[in-house]
């Protein structure tokens, strides 16, 4: 029988308290979005932006028009990220209000599991 030095083991993160985190923070947000409403739009780099035009063909809802590509209609922008994603030259960003919160309580990745 070999002792087992109990400080050397790896600490396992409960993934159940991170993801407990990040809802009691959705839920708080929703809570001051009904008293304090606040709407979040795409963001356009002007000086990267080269006016491709692409970000006006990938949004689904028209929140974007064409020769005027650097503002987007904050009305009718249901944050899909899909001029994000797919502008060539990284000029579109949206800044969630998620994206800290997330990359905090999900930070550590997930071991790698091979199921066979």
């Amino acid at each position: 029988v070999r002792a087992i030095d109990v400080k050397r083991l790896p600490t396992v993160r409960n993934g159940m308290l991170s993801m407990w985190r990040f809802v009691r923070f959705v839920l708080g947000y929703r809570r001051s979005q009904k008293r304090h409403p606040q709407r979040v739009a795409v963001e356009t780099s002007a000086d990267r932006c080269t006016h491709c035009g692409r970000c006006v063909k990938l949004c689904p809802t028209g929140a974007i028009v064409a020769g005027d590509e650097l503002r987007t209609d904050a009305a009718k922008c249901i944050r899909c990220c899909a001029c994000v994603k797919g502008c060539p030259v990284g000029a579109r960003s949206y800044d969630s209000p998620f994206a800290p919160v997330l990359s905090r309580n999900f930070a550590q990745r997930k071991r790698n599991l091979t199921l066979m």
